[in-house]
């Protein structure tokens, strides 16, 4: 005990309750953490650009855009409008179900396995165990998991229902443990059940970013099926696979994913301005609330129908699709029997591929976030004009729209794989962070804004003085997840980029070679257990 208090004398100052670290140790990590982006930075080749191929690059752009409608080869006398149109429509069915029930399982999630919510820590144990055991699992493990067992889409939406249950439960766990419980234990006091209790005062709370993780989550998980087509599973991830090295064919896939993404980007705008927004209204808090909170079931009832109305087709086919619970449990026992014949070659050792993915993952990871925080500061119509507001939403907007998988095939036509890879990852994280920023900024009040106009404050010094503050807790978080995401990420994108554990995943998965992949995704998957021990250990020294 006295050797950890030495340890915390000389690593922290404390001033009351307060307690923060020296500032020689936390300078001495900065110089450690930037000299490990410098190193990673040369060794990933992230700037070796092959400028023989810049002409490549432009005459595949100008290729794009002629738009071709027909391919004689693979769709004889078949437009691509209806190809993409029939592809497109049976992937919206099954992303919109499995988000759904993704979405549903992860609030309950959340719910119980937030400490600061019930009492019975044996309960809240129980569902942590079980949902961190199954975010630690790599996406390969439940790709083949499913994949062997169940056909068609049915397998497609469990793999959706998935990717939003383990990536939501995480996000709202976290929001959840950052909200005051007082009101929700003074209401369970008076009588209430906690799941009344926990709606009106943490759900309705929330409301906004609750239905904003919703809708990205649903855009997330339809750009994610533009790279399952590597993995074999059915949808647009077919065409982006079979057109991988023809990218003159993909212009109306990608139109169609344009039209999509921007239709959610509408939706969503219109449930901020429509639900979420402060009316100007001369009436007391509990009118405008009970306004907001019959709003808010509008809105579910909407998404509930809409999912119904929009899956119903998929669910019908459900009875045709073939189960083989045989086949689950076989693949499993397989997975938990590895083998490591392969480790004593380089190019097939497991640990050296997940060193190589925290590298790669750390250098997107602190890329991303400079880009992120940089560019927030003129998203926020609190801190801007609106017409430069709106010019930069409609930017990233228009980025959040391309596919990641069509980023890096045009990347990789004058960068090596890794480095195109590298920045195709840093694009997709910096995306992501930049909206989470942008909603965490939105949501502090503009009184304060107008305080520091009053005073004649800069755009940076409102930054630093007020948005850094406010948002630090959240920023933390977003970090945190973001570095894991970022991580998976890596690891699966391997599988279309020829590059990492994934490139190793397709390899062992053409032979059905189960023990060896278990082998390799047996250091990363210690990883993503480091990752949940570390989270758990700063969100607790966080509140």
């Amino acid at each position: 005990m006295n050797f950890l208090t030495n340890i915390q004398n000389l690593l922290y100052w404390k001033n009351g309750n307060n307690k923060k670290i020296k500032s020689f140790w936390k300078y001495l990590i900065y110089l450690i953490l930037i000299a490990f982006f410098i190193y990673c930075l040369i060794d990933l080749n992230f700037f070796t650009i092959y400028s023989d191929n810049l002409i490549d690059l432009k005459n595949t752009i100008y290729k794009f855009f002629l738009f071709n409608t027909f391919d004689e080869k693979n769709f004889v006398n078949n437009s691509l409008w209806m190809i993409n149109w029939i592809y497109f429509s049976r992937t919206i069915q099954y992303v919109v179900l499995g988000n759904f029930f993704g979405f549903i399982f992860s609030i309950f999630t959340a719910f119980y396995s937030t400490k600061k919510f019930h009492k019975n820590k044996y309960a809240i144990l129980l569902v942590k165990f079980i949902i961190i055991f199954l975010r630690v699992l790599p996406v390969f493990v439940f790709i083949s998991l499913i994949s062997n067992s169940f056909s068609g889409v049915l397998g497609a939406s469990l793999i959706i229902f998935w990717f939003t249950w383990i990536w939501l439960s995480s996000y709202l766990t976290n929001l959840f443990e950052n909200t005051s419980d007082v009101e929700y234990w003074q209401m369970i006091y008076s009588g209430k059940s906690k799941l009344k209790s926990f709606y009106k005062n943490i759900i309705l709370r929330n409301r906004p970013k609750i239905i904003l993780m919703y809708f990205l989550s649903l855009e997330s998980n339809i750009r994610w099926t533009t790279v399952l087509g590597a993995v074999g599973i059915s949808g647009i991830g077919f065409l982006f696979e079979l057109y991988q090295s023809k990218n003159e064919y993909l212009a109306i896939t990608i139109l169609y994913l344009f039209i999509l993404i921007f239709s959610l980007e509408i939706i969503m705008l219109i449930f901020n301005k429509w639900l979420f927004n402060a009316h100007r209204l001369k009436t007391n808090s509990i009118m405008l609330n009970n306004i907001n909170n019959r709003k808010l079931h509008i809105v579910l009832l909407i998404l509930f129908l809409v999912t119904i109305l929009i899956s119903v087709g998929i669910i019908k086919d459900f009875q045709t699709q073939k189960i083989n619970f045989h086949n689950f449990f076989r693949t499993l026992i397989r997975f938990l029997s590895p083998n490591f014949s392969d480790y004593n070659k380089s190019e097939f050792n497991g640990l050296l591929w997940t060193w190589r993915i925290i590298k790669q993952s750390y250098v997107c990871l602190i890329i991303s976030l400079f880009c992120s925080l940089t560019y927030s500061i003129f998203l926020s119509e609190k801190m801007n004009h609106w017409i430069i507001s709106y010019i930069f939403r409609t930017v990233l907007s228009f980025l959040r729209m391309l596919p990641s998988i069509f980023v890096f095939y045009l990347l990789n036509i004058f960068l090596d794989s890794v480095g195109a890879m590298s920045w195709t990852l840093a694009f997709t994280s910096f995306r992501g962070l930049t909206k989470y920023i942008s909603e965490s900024i939105n949501s502090i009040d503009i009184k304060y804004f107008e305080y520091y106009k009053i005073m004649k404050k800069n755009k940076i010094f409102t930054y630093k003085k007020l948005v850094l503050p406010f948002i630090k807790k959240d920023l933390i978080s977003y970090i945190q997840l973001e570095f894991e995401n970022t991580c998976r990420d890596s690891l699966f994108y391997g599988s279309f980029t020829g590059w990492g554990l994934g490139n190793l995943y397709i390899i062992y998965s053409k032979k059905d070679d189960i023990e060896k992949i278990s082998a390799i995704l047996i250091p990363i998957t210690i990883m993503f257990v480091l990752f949940e021990l570390i989270s758990m250990y700063l969100r607790r020294n966080r509140r």
